[in-house]
C-alpha cells in the first residue's frame, strides 16, 4: 500500500502574516467584541495553545457582524487561522491516540475552511487508524485530494492522496482476501472520482475481485475502465494479464491471447506466455 508522506510544512501558516485588528472597544469587560476575541486568539497562538485559540476564533466568528468591514476581516482571518489551529490541535490528539477528540478538531477545522486540506488529511489519517472506518477514511482522503487540487501551493499532493484512497481496495483484496470488501471500496472511489479518469487502481482491484468471484462480465467492464485510465508511466503488465484472465474465463480466447501478448515485463511474461501456449493448442 502506498505510504503517504505528505509533510505539512508547506501549508499556508497564516499566523505570521495576519495583522491585529483594531479593537477600540476591547476593554476587558464581560462582553468582548469580535475583534477583541480574535486578538485574544492570536495571543493563544503565540503561546501555542491551539485548542484555546480555536475556541476564541470560533467565538469571534459567531460574534462578528458580516455586514461591516471589520466583521468581514474577523470572519475571514479567524476562519483561516482557526482551521490551522484545528489541524494542529487535532494532530496532537491523534498522536496521543485520542481519535474521537482529533476528529472533532478536524471537523471543526473543515467547517471553518473547507479549502484547507490539512484537516481533511488529518481526519483521513485518524479514521484509517480506527476500526471499521475504512469507508469514511477513503472519503476523507478523496476530500483531502480535492482540497489539495484546488490549492496552488498543495496541488502536487493531490495525486498521492487519491492513490491512497484507491489503495484501500487493494488492501482488502491482497491483505484481507476479502473480495466483497474490495469491490465495495473500489465502487466508493469510482462513485467519487470515476468521471475524472484516474480510478485505474480501484478499477483493477474491483476487476480482480470480480474475477475471483467468477463475475467476469462485470470484471471485464472494470478492467477496461482501469486500462483506459492508466497513466503513461504506469507499468501496464498486470493490468493486461488480468484482462487476459477475464477474457479467457468468458471464453473469448482471441481477445485473451491479444491481452496476454501485451505483457512484456519479466514479472508476468512467463505466466502470460504459458496461457497463450495453452490457448493455441
Amino acid at each position: 500500500m502506498l505510504k503517504l508522506t505528505t509533510h505539512l510544512t508547506t501549508l499556508v501558516l497564516l499566523f505570521a502574516c495576519t495583522f491585529t485588528l483594531s479593537a477600540q472597544d476591547a476593554e476587558a469587560d464581560a462582553d468582548p467584541s469580535a475583534a477583541a476575541l480574535y486578538n485574544d486568539g492570536l495571543g493563544k497562538v503565540k503561546e501555542k495553545a491551539y485548542e484555546e485559540a480555536l475556541a476564541l476564533f470560533e467565538e469571534a466568528i459567531a460574534k462578528a457582524d458580516s455586514t461591516d468591514d471589520t466583521g468581514k476581516k474577523v470572519i475571514s482571518l479567524a476562519s483561516r487561522n482557526g482551521a490551522v489551529c484545528a489541524y494542529r490541535a487535532g494532530t496532537v490528539a491523534r498522536k496521543a491516540g485520542e481519535m474521537e477528540k482529533a476528529l472533532d478538531f478536524y471537523d471543526r477545522g473543515v467547517t471553518l475552511n473547507e479549502e484547507y486540506f490539512g484537516n481533511h488529511l488529518g481526519k483521513a489519517q485518524a479514521l484509517e487508524d480506527m476500526e471499521d472506518k475504512t469507508m469514511e477514511a477513503l472519503a476523507a482522503y478523496v476530500a483531502a485530494g480535492d482540497a489539495a487540487e484546488m490549492s496552488e501551493s498543495n496541488k502536487d499532493k493531490a495525486p498521492a492522496l487519491y492513490r491512497k484512497a484507491q489503495n484501500f481496495s487493494a488492501l482488502a483484496y491482497i491483505k484481507e482476501d476479502d473480495n466483497e470488501k474490495a469491490i465495495m471500496l473500489a465502487d466508493a472511489y469510482l462513485d467519487a472520482r470515476g468521471d475524472q479518469g484516474d480510478a485505474y487502481i480501484a478499477a483493477y482491484y474491483k476487476a480482480s475481485a470480480l474475477n475471483k468471484l467468477e463475475k467476469n462480465e462485470e470484471a471485464l467492464v472494470a478492467i477496461q475502465t482501469s486500462i483506459d485510465a492508466l497513466p503513461e508511466d504506469e507499468e501496464a503488465d498486470k493490468y493486461h494479464l488480468i484482462h487476459g484472465l477475464i477474457q479467457q474465463a468468458l471464453g473469448n480466447n482471441d481477445e485473451a491471447i491479444a491481452a496476454y501478448e501485451l505483457v512484456q515485463g519479466e514479472k508476468y511474461k512467463a505466466a502470460a506466455e504459458s496461457r497463450i501456449q495453452a490457448l493455441k493448442q
